[in-house]
């Protein structure tokens, strides 16, 4: 049995303003936010299936498994390379082999430097949209 997609039309308009900035190159963050079983990955759902099919914009989709733990940054990971982007590996592997929070820190914003770079890179070949859901 099939149901209808009722309600939310507010939060539809601002998504589909969103899919029009994207493919217009503009950027920005949506964030939906609520308890569990309020709907949130049916209104993405909703909103993909209505707006994201234009074939100038690319859609991916990322999410942290649910009851698995996962490796840091895995949602922005899997999104990346689904839209065939890799973020670059280190330049000069400092972080290989160091130990100590100092070297973790050091990581992290290495990873996350790597992650920015791999997204304003794509973004200028093409525009797209990431999906991020269940980032727990």
């Amino acid at each position: 049995m099939r149901s209808e997609f009722v309600g939310r039309q507010a939060e539809l308009a601002v998504l589909a303003q969103r899919f029009e900035d994207a493919a217009r190159g503009t950027g920005s963050v949506v964030l939906l936010t609520g308890a569990a079983g309020i709907g949130k990955s049916t209104l993405a759902a909703e909103a993909l299936r209505r707006h994201a099919g234009s074939p100038d914009v690319t859609v991916v989709r990322g999410h942290c498994p649910r009851d698995a733990v996962a490796p840091p940054l895995w949602p922005w990971q899997r999104a990346l390379r689904r839209a065939g982007v890799t973020p670059g590996v280190p330049a000069n592997g400092t972080a290989q082999g160091a130990v100590g929070p100092d070297a973790a820190a050091a990581a992290w914003f290495a990873e996350l430097s790597r992650i920015g770079e791999a997204l304003a890179a794509a973004a200028a070949e093409r525009p797209f949209v990431v999906l991020l859901e269940d980032l727990h």
